[in-house]
């Protein structure tokens, strides 16, 4: 009896198959009877037809194994006669222009849709049979739009909001106020709002008026929002959405200390992208250090080296840490980084010349705990540890001007010819040793 290869299992091949890319996948497909069938499904699982795509598939193709495709994409030069197909299985459908004339058609052929975007260059006017085609989507979960409503579609939309738990609106824009009035989306629980198009004409505090209604927001991600900021951590410390735990914002106008208080109100904190991070809401959400999975500090902040540390010893399923300035004497003399789940690290450690012999060992050995980091990007900033009670200082020194990004060539595996410019890492020996699963790391000196 002939020995099996994991690769015999169709479940194995097609874990495998699953992180191939589509030119991989199509020449896997020839290698045997087992592969062909087995892989075929991933093949034709993404389509994209555009008119002037080199690698379109022929209409007769697609009819064939239209019941393996789960997401398309279609765009506005397209063949009509593509536009006629029907995929029964299809879950997410994406379409890049109204202007033919086919949406109304190609969203109500497919019932089978979860996943509908429409997007273009500008916000795209609407018409009643497309909103009415996706009204009837049974479904349907996930939409996201860059539109122009009116008077003869803003009702429309408003209805299907109320169906649907992920809505992701760029650059939308509404010609008539109003319209809302009790309305209540209570499915949605993910909401982006994105406003940074030349061609926008909706104001934030439409932006506010649709939050309000999400009762059980879970994650929003709001950009566009200078003027508004304040309202918001207003009524997010009133407690407005008491879900809310994934929270990505463009910088404020907004103070730590309001921030903070609306931190106070939220249950749980796991992901955390904001434009002002300083003491007190540093404070607020350290109670939330055990689900903390996610956090983006950005040049605006006001972080402290010590807040860094914290971070970093303190965190147990901390995942992605985009952080602002740490001093070397606060990694070397710390408590030990916690063993986590961080895969995702950015750092600038600032250094005194005169001790940096003495404390890159202690360094090294920090960063050794991260037994699952894979992608380490670091820069070496020679300067005075500042006071942390002084935060002009602090903002000073995380305004550094990062130079070009040295790859150590990472990019295939653990091959490290270290740059001679790069003289903080000396200690190559350490990276072959330590971060086995290490994928990309930048360093860079100054």
């Amino acid at each position: 009896m002939p020995s099996l290869h994991p690769l015999d299992f169709p479940e194995i091949l097609s874990a495998v198959g699953a992180y191939l890319l589509p030119g991989s996948l199509a020449s896997c497909v020839r290698v045997s009877r087992h592969w062909h069938q087995t892989l075929l499904s991933l093949v034709w699982c993404y389509v994209r037809l555009e008119h002037f795509s080199p690698v379109a598939p022929e209409a007769q193709y697609l009819h064939k194994n239209r019941y393996f495709v789960r997401s398309l994409v279609v765009g506005g030069d397209v063949a009509e006669e593509l536009t006629f197909l029907r995929f029964p299985t299809l879950r997410t459908l994406t379409l890049l222009s109204l202007n033919s004339g086919y949406a109304a058609a190609m969203v109500q052929a497919h019932p089978s849709l979860v996943h509908l975007e429409i997007s273009g260059g500008r916000p795209t006017s609407y018409d009643v049979a497309t909103l009415e085609a996706v009204m009837r989507l049974p479904r349907l979960k996930s939409l996201s739009a860059n539109l122009s409503l009116d008077e003869a579609t803003v009702d429309l939309f408003w209805a299907v909001c109320t169906r649907i738990e992920r809505l992701r609106l760029h650059d939308a824009i509404f010609r008539v106020e109003g319209h809302l009035d009790s309305m209540m989306f209570s499915n949605i629980r993910e909401l982006v709002l994105h406003n940074d198009s030349i061609y926008n004409h909706r104001y934030p505090r439409k932006d506010l008026e649709i939050m309000q209604r999400c009762p059980k927001l879970e994650t929003l991600s709001w950009r566009g929002c200078w003027e508004s900021g304040q309202e918001f951590f207003h009524l997010a410390a009133a407690g407005t959405w008491p879900y809310l735990e994934n929270l990505t914002m463009a910088p404020t106008q907004t103070g730590d200390v309001k921030q903070a208080l609306a931190f106070q109100q939220l249950k749980r904190i796991s992901f955390l992208k904001i434009g002002v991070f300083g003491p007190r809401s540093f404070q607020a959400i350290r109670p939330h250090f055990a689900t903390l999975k996610t956090l983006y500090l950005t040049k605006y902040g006001l972080a402290t080296s010590a807040m860094m540390q914290e971070l970093l010893s303190s965190c147990p399923v901390l995942e992605e840490l985009i952080g602002d300035s740490i001093h070397a004497d606060d990694i070397a003399h710390g408590q030990p980084w916690i063993r986590t789940r961080l895969r995702h690290l950015v750092l600038c450690i600032n250094f005194d010349p005169s001790t940096i012999d003495e404390y890159q060992p202690l360094i090294f050995k920090q960063f050794s705990r991260l037994t699952r980091l894979e992608h380490l990007d670091v820069c070496w900033d020679r300067v005075r540890k500042p006071d942390d009670s002084d935060l002009s200082l602090v903002r000073h020194s995380s305004r550094v001007t990062f130079p070009p990004s040295i790859d150590l060539g990472l990019g295939k595996g653990l091959d490290l010819p270290l740059h001679s410019s790069c003289d903080m890492f000396d200690s190559s020996d350490w990276l072959r040793r330590y971060p086995r699963r290490q994928r990309t790391i930048y360093g860079r000196s100054k």
